[in-house]
């Protein structure tokens, strides 16, 4: 098995998605979110896919979005806060911005560098979603969502990696 490293090196090379992926992708999480009534979404660094949309077209839902708060710790706000730029490139609401407690989501939309059949997850490689995701209520949709050429044949993890509920690429909903 490839470690998370490498598989990291990899997945970076990959070209990152258009909006043609990203409209497919929400077009299909639109289907699979289900009944929630609040759910959180991130916002996308450079080259993730955009799946913001996902906020128009499920309008029933009340959405939230993630704070880095410092190296190691994201906190949920309101999609509609205040926003600020992050040092890498992402918007996020602003210090002082109200903050609802993790476990009072519905559904999460996670995003990844790559994901396996499994619903594995390998992220940036910092914990931010595992820490994040370790809070999260019993019941709650984890669905991870990626371009189908980051969908990985395995993906190493370790006992506190959170595994998603489903996965989401633009071809199909992977269900482990």
């Amino acid at each position: 098995m490839t470690d998370k490293a490498t598989l990291r090196r990899l997945a970076r090379l990959l070209s990152p998605s258009v909006p043609d992926e990203d409209d497919r992708v929400v077009s299909r999480l639109v289907e699979i979110v289900g009944a929630a009534s609040n759910g959180c979404v991130y916002l996308p660094m450079p080259g993730e896919l955009d799946v913001t949309s996902i906020i128009r077209h499920r309008a029933d839902i009340a959405w939230f979005t993630t704070r880095t708060v410092d190296r190691v710790t994201l906190t949920v706000h309101p999609v509609d806060s205040e926003y600020e730029v992050h040092p890498f490139g992402y918007r996020q609401p602003v210090s002082g911005s109200p903050e609802l407690d993790a476990a009072e989501i519905d559904v999460w939309i996670i995003p990844g560098v790559a994901f396996d059949m499994k619903g594995h997850r390998l992220g940036h490689g910092m914990g931010y979603y595992d820490r994040l995701l370790a809070h999260v209520r019993p019941g709650a949709r984890l669905i991870g969502v990626a371009t189908e050429r980051r969908i990985f044949p395995s993906i190493p993890y370790d006992g506190f990696d959170i595994a998603m509920d489903a996965v989401v690429t633009e071809e199909r909903v992977i269900r482990p």
